[in-house]
This record gives structure tokens, sequence and C-alpha cells, in this order.
């Protein structure tokens, strides 16, 4: 019996992976400079502040709505 293949499912697994990977590398490279200033003793300005609020804030909402249009995506691939 002949494999029965979905055409597009394993490039979208590779897109949703490398949209997690890349979101999940800027909030950490956000929070880690945060922390470095912080601990530095440096003086932490205002833009200190909202640069990190920013990427806590934008990067876990980037990520859900790029999963959130590939699972669009596959499930108008799939009607």
């Amino acid at each position: 019996m002949p494999e029965i293949s979905t055409g597009h499912s394993h490039i979208l697994g590779d897109e949703m992976a490398s949209v997690i990977i890349f979101w999940s590398t800027w909030y950490i490279v956000g929070l880690i400079y945060w922390l470095v200033v912080a601990c530095d003793g440096q003086t932490i300005t205002v833009g200190d502040v909202i640069f990190a609020l920013v990427i806590a804030i934008a990067s876990p909402v980037f990520l859900a709505a790029h999963l959130g249009i590939f699972l669009f995506k596959i499930r108008i691939r799939k009607r």
C-alpha cells in the first residue's frame, strides 16, 4: 500500500520550529541584557526598562501570533 503524503507538513513544522527558536532567543537575549545592566551597578535608565518590558511582552505575543497563523494555514490545507 503506498504511503499517503500530506505534502507540506514537514515544511510547516520547520517554519514553526524556526519561529519558536527565533522568538525564544530574542526573549532570552533581552532578559540577559536587562540583567547584565541591572547587576553591573550601572544606573538603569527608563530606556533600559522599556526595552526589557517590550521584549518580555512582545515575544510571547508574536510567538503566539505566528503559531496561530501556521495553525490556520494547516487548517486551510486540510480542507
